[in-house]
């Protein structure tokens, strides 16, 4: 039965609320660009579901870190799929088993989603406090006053492509083509 505004303004607010201070802007983002790509590449709703719980699932269990965030993003990623969203594997189907949403069209998951990543942009911009400048007196121009470290670009370090390799797999198993 397909929820009005209202109904889903208030799934909305409760699954922003469980998100709040977890760091939620760096992976909600993600997890909505996932559920559009499998919407775009089913039509059946039951198959873009299972597709969409299949990534994100398979997707915990890499290097997400590497997207940026460390070990906080990976834990909260983790507590959101595996505590909040409670998304299982049972032979070769994936489900999700959280009240709230699992009785939600794909349209409305994904207006639910894509309402959440902006509430979480706000409410973890809302628990970071303020950068402390250290541009105390110095010119506001650019190019002025810069640390010359910062345009040599050989030092940064990556830990290669593992994470990215990872997350391909994941794709490729969810049976996503190039």
């Amino acid at each position: 039965m397909k929820k009005s505004k209202k109904e889903l303004f208030e799934v909305i607010e409760t699954v922003a609320e469980e998100l709040k201070g977890k760091g939620s802007s760096e992976y909600i983002s993600f997890i909505h660009n996932m559920l559009e790509v499998s919407n775009k590449k089913n039509t059946d709703e039951n198959k873009v579901l299972n597709n969409f719980y299949e990534i994100l699932y398979n997707i915990k269990n890499s290097n997400i870190e590497v997207l940026g965030g460390g070990k906080a993003l990976k834990e909260n990623y983790n507590y959101f799929i595996d505590d909040f969203l409670e998304i299982k594997k049972n032979n070769n189907s994936y489900y999700m088993n959280n009240k709230t949403l699992n009785d939600l069209s794909v349209e409305e998951l994904e207006f639910v989603i894509a309402w959440v990543r902006r509430f979480g942009k706000l409410l973890d911009s809302n628990n970071k406090k303020p950068a402390k400048s250290t541009n105390k007196g110095k010119s506001k121009k650019p190019g002025k006053n810069s640390n010359k470290k910062t345009k040599n670009h050989e030092n940064v370090y990556s830990e290669g492509n593992s994470g990215f390799n990872i997350m391909a797999d994941s794709f490729a198993k969810a049976g996503f083509k190039k």
